[in-house]
């Protein structure tokens, strides 16, 4: 790599200026078509901090700045640079070689009264190209008046047209820093009535200004501030003015409540306000905001399945109704409600409307009384569907608690514990035991325990699932609960009288053909305990509701005119 001084100069015209560029990215200038107020060098017209800033690399190339003008416009190879630095090298005659003579090979020595008269003729002729310097030579810009300013990226970004961005302040000290941009209106500019939405008349200017949080800048908080104005309002009276940047009285702008809100999907929301040097309130508050706007715009139409279940979230019997969009088309959480009551769930087709009730043709849920008779009268007309995940589950509960008695059994009577480490071969599918499982499920099948026919039970159900018409599977469910209250196992008739209770709902899985199921309820339900661990859970309803339906409801979001994450 050559020295800095060595280096060809390239010029690129931008939007502000030209940039010189010294063929490294590291070492550029930013250079400006203004040379107004350029006097000769060391003359009062040059700014002393302007020379006083300059280094040696800003020297040389405003030295090979003047070769190259002057070479296009034909000037003496005399001619000085626009400017110099006091104190700084000053380039003369001696920097440049001397005319050679091709014929001796020698340098040549002029007399003294021509060297005089030449050296006349050059100062005059340095003095012209020094004014012509002023038309087209640009000097480099004092650190401290850089023209790509806050303003400017603002106004690509985040305009507004009845708003103009003033002065940008820089305040506080290292560790606490800020951007201050004070926000104007445009004059003439009439405000907007925070009532009605019309245009009025001001009434006055708050004294004291408010303070709004945009998105940070180089991680330093940027704080628009800006005076609200009163609008004299024929329909509403005396009202504040509506900001485009902001709603109400939310200190936040809805470009950093949706940049908060988007990155607090993928961390923690403490987490979120360390990285961003906020608190949590504020993250959620803009979590809030924007759930509460996607709530207000999200589109309810044309919805066909619906999934309705139940999980626990709070210490002893607290449970909260989350109810689904299961349609092929957009899978979704559509509403949260505290407790599992019937009253619970008559606020969710309140809110959801009779018409679109109307509009349901598939319901699935568990065996939940309370949501078996809400669904049957809001949504009668929909083909309710009980899946075979709760029902494979039920009795998997009811083998569980079989073994657990009959090994507390064999264990008082002294005999071998054969059931000891034979739970999971119990519940598994056959397809999916290992060799070691598969050798102890083949040493209990010889034995004739209550905890072995219950298994059998359970394998000879997975036929049921097989039927395509609902009369058939309807026959071999009657035989299979008929024999299963003679086997005598408790927790097993339990279950046979619980498939006798809901037959026509158990059937209607076959009359659906397997358009709906239950294992789209139970993934989004794993998903909320993958949010409700992530946050170590939340105290109150709000910020669980809240939570919930910014990870899964799909909600819309205001637009933005830039995208900040």
């Amino acid at each position: 790599m050559y020295p800095l001084s060595h280096r060809k100069p390239v010029f690129e015209r931008t939007a502000y200026g030209r940039r010189c560029c010294l063929g490294s990215r590291s070492a550029s200038f930013t250079l400006q078509d203004d040379t107004a107020g350029l006097g000769p060098p060391g003359s009062p017209s040059e700014p002393a901090s302007r020379l006083t800033s300059w280094t040696p690399q800003a020297i040389r190339v405003l030295w090979k700045v003047g070769r190259l003008r002057r070479k296009a416009d034909d000037s003496p190879r005399g001619a000085l640079p626009p400017c110099h630095p006091p104190g700084a090298h000053q380039w003369n005659d001696e920097d440049e070689p001397r005319p050679h003579d091709t014929s001796t090979g020698c340098d040549r020595q002029e007399p003294r009264f021509l060297a005089d008269r030449r050296k006349e003729h050059d100062i005059e002729e340095r003095h012209s190209a020094l004014n012509r310097a002023r038309m087209w030579v640009p000097h480099l810009i004092h650190a401290g008046e850089s023209r790509m300013r806050v303003q400017s990226i603002l106004n690509r970004l985040y305009k507004f047209p009845s708003f103009v961005y003033g002065d940008v302040v820089l305040c506080g000290q290292d560790d606490e820093l800020s951007l201050e941009v004070h926000v104007r209106p445009r004059a003439n500019s009439r405000p907007i009535c925070s009532g009605c939405g019309r245009r009025g008349s001001i009434y006055d200017t708050q004294t004291t200004p408010r303070c709004f949080d945009f998105v940070p800048l180089w991680a330093i908080p940027v704080i628009f501030i800006y005076a609200m104005r009163r609008v004299a309002c024929g329909n509403c009276g005396v009202r504040v003015e509506r900001v485009p940047w902001a709603n109400g009285k939310s200190p936040l702008t809805r470009a950093y409540a949706l940049f908060l809100a988007n990155w607090a999907r993928q961390l923690s929301w403490t987490d979120v306000a360390k990285r961003f040097r906020t608190s949590w309130q504020t993250v959620f508050r803009a979590v809030e905001s924007i759930v509460d706007w996607g709530l207000a715009h999200r589109d309810l139409e044309g919805i066909e399945a619906i999934g309705v279940d139940e999980i626990h979230w709070h210490r002893g019997q607290s449970y909260l109704t989350l109810v689904y969009q299961i349609d092929d088309a957009c899978k979704r959480l559509l509403w949260v409600g505290e407790g599992r009551t019937v009253r619970t769930l008559l606020r969710f087709f309140r809110q959801f409307g009779k018409q679109r009730s109307a509009e349901l043709k598939y319901v699935c849920s568990d065996m939940w009384a309370p949501y078996l008779k809400v669904l049957a009268k809001k949504a009668g007309q929909a083909l309710h569907v009980l899946d075979r995940f709760h029902i494979a589950a039920n009795m998997n509960k009811a083998i569980d608690k079989v073994r657990a008695a009959e090994a507390r059994e064999l264990k008082a009577k002294g005999r071998e514990p054969v059931l000891k480490g034979s739970r999971w071969c119990l519940l598994k599918r056959p397809e999916n035991l290992s060799d070691s499982q598969e050798i102890k499920l083949a040493e209990l099948v010889r034995c004739n325990l209550k905890t072995v026919r219950s298994y059998l039970l359970k394998e000879d159900f997975q036929f049921f699932w097989g039927y395509i018409s609902p009369y058939w599977a309807g026959r071999f469910l009657d035989r299979w609960c008929t024999r299963t209250m003679r086997s005598r196992i408790e927790p097993m008739k339990k279950i046979a009288k619980s498939l006798r209770a809901h037959r026509p709902l158990i059937l209607n899985w076959f009359r659906a053909r397997g358009m709906i199921s239950a294992g789209i309820v139970e993934g989004f339900n794993n998903k909320i305990k993958v949010v409700t661990r992530k946050s170590y859970g939340y105290r109150s309803f709000r910020t669980a509701e809240v939570a919930y339906y910014h990870t899964l409801g799909k909600l819309p979001e205001p637009e933005c005119t830039h995208r900040f994450w």
